[in-house]
């Protein structure tokens, strides 16, 4: 009678996609839909409907939630249609006479279109980022009103929330250059990027005193130009000042005050953002996707290793990059990012980022993002391609998202025994829904695969019988609800010739 191990089925948190199922011996190899959490596997949290918005279908590409004075909250989210507010009533502020901006970017084609340095001489190439994006907004609370930018229509609009939410719309700015999108500075200056048609202009109004842009001895209105790079890609606020990233290059700005109001420093070269929703702070500092890496910035620029990487940048569509949405969840402690996949024109894939718990990816769809918000129960808030705002990763929740998650092939003896795998015994939390698992198994690292079930795990199953037998043996497991996996084992044991 074979003496029978119970060995657990565990692995380093984080998938580890960069190398053959073999050779990642120990490591979750694949997945989809599944993060890692104080090193334990399980499904993305819930997804619920905030708001079916009814003013737009378009894509909600930009997104800010504030407090009022009062202590009511406010979500402003701007879309190809127009720009509203949210405050458990939708209200439309979209300017009067703004026109419909563009939901997908436009492929350049031919000699002389997209950025310098990129396609084929006489076409278009899928290497790129596209020098016509699709509308994205920057969206910033000035106290309790708004201040808001569309990236292709270039105004800069101020919706002042005294007049109340009814028949108010967003109007312009005052003064206000030009601009492909806008931030609020902790001192209170309000930054136009790409300011007057100049790709590289970073422009600011006086210190609280937002119509006035034009610089004097008397005033701290000022600009300045960024060297490296074709355009600004994005930006954001950080502890350590404004962080503004190039197609190339990222630059810090601090405040200063006197007649210089803002410095400027060059923390980082080749290191080129993908879009303005792609930049993301957190705590002192930020992190970005670019077309072909991951960036950090804290005091300085690093590149991040991606374990997902050949998974991510081999599958991305970087003409329509400019969609690409990243934000932070405080709830695991995660930078995360959406984006489309080459095969795809909106985005269509995730991938996730966790110091403490590695990379996961999945397919969850979402075009905004906003982290833990002013409202309760505080939730994540994110937007999709239709138009509907949503509290996300609420737990307990029984929706239905596939997801999956496959562990590299283990094996006894360097390969030289034969494992028999016997049964499985499940150990989850929190399980909605039935998971059903494979076993698959070789003889040699590119031999032939076989597999055995799928079988069905229900929350009232306690083994599995899988007899199967091979030098590697891996398992795959799937669903729809949500779980969060312990430490399962299988019943096996080894021998140096076939069982």
């Amino acid at each position: 009678m074979p003496d029978y191990q119970a060995i657990p089925i565990e692995a380093p948190p984080g998938i580890y996609a960069e190398t053959t199922d073999v050779d990642a011996r120990g490591r979750w190899v694949d997945g989809s839909n599944v993060r890692f959490w104080k090193g334990r596997p399980q499904r993305f949290g819930g997804s619920a409907t905030l708001l079916d918005s009814a003013n737009t279908s378009s894509p909600i590409r930009g997104l800010r939630v504030f407090n009022r004075n009062s202590g009511e909250p406010v979500i402003a989210f701007g879309s190809a249609d127009g720009l509203y507010v949210y405050n458990s009533i939708e209200y439309d502020i979209t300017p009067a006479g703004m026109a419909t901006g563009p939901v997908d970017a436009v492929n350049p084609s031919g000699y002389g279109e997209g950025l310098y340095g990129t396609g084929f001489y006489g076409g278009a190439t899928l290497l790129a980022v596209s020098a016509t994006p699709p509308r994205t907004w920057s969206i910033e609370n000035y106290g309790e009103d708004i201040v808001a930018c569309a990236s292709d229509e270039q105004t800069i609009y101020y919706w002042d929330s005294s007049g109340g939410y009814t028949s108010n719309p967003a109007t312009a700015l005052t003064n206000a250059p030009t601009a492909k999108g806008v931030l609020v500075t902790d001192s209170r200056h309000i930054m136009a990027f790409a300011a007057g048609g100049d790709a590289l202009r970073i422009e600011w109004c006086d210190r609280d005193n937002n119509t006035t842009w034009t610089p004097t001895a008397n005033n701290s209105a000022g600009g300045v130009n960024l060297e490296l790079g074709t355009r600004i890609m994005g930006w954001c606020r950080t502890g350590q000042g404004v962080l503004v990233v190039t197609d190339l290059a990222a630059y810090v700005l601090r405040y200063v005050g006197g007649s210089f109001v803002f410095s400027r420093t060059l923390v980082g070269t080749n290191c080129g953002a993908v879009g303005p929703l792609a930049v993301v702070a957190k705590d002192s500092g930020a992190m970005w996707m670019g077309a072909n890496a991951f960036y950090t910035y804290n005091g300085r620029v690093d590149r991040v290793p991606c374990d997902v990487h050949s998974d991510v940048f081999g599958n991305f569509n970087t003409y329509q990059g400019g969609k690409t949405c990243g934000g932070t969840n405080t709830l695991f402690g995660e930078w995360v990012w959406f984006y489309p996949s080459a095969s795809s024109t909106e985005i269509d894939r995730c991938v996730i980022y966790s110091p403490q718990n590695g990379w996961s990816k999945g397919t969850l769809a979402r075009t905004s993002w906003w982290d833990v918000s002013q409202l309760s129960p505080q939730y994540p808030i994110a937007a999709d391609a239709t138009g509907i705002l949503y509290q996300q990763d609420v737990p307990n929740l029984e929706d239905s998202l596939s997801w999956s998650l496959n562990l590299a092939y283990r094996h006894a003896g360097e390969g030289s025994a034969h494992v028999f795998a016997r049964k499985f015994l499940p150990d989850f939390k929190n399980q909605f829904g039935d998971v059903s698992l494979t076993v698959k198994t070789r003889d040699e690292p590119e031999g032939t695969e076989r597999t055995k079930g799928p079988y069905t795990i229900t929350t009232d199953t306690s083994e599995v019988s899988i007899r199967a037998r091979g030098r590697f043996v891996t398992f795959e497991m799937s669903g729809t609800g949500e779980f969060r996996q312990g430490a399962p084992r299988i019943l096996a044991t080894a021998k140096g010739s076939r069982v």
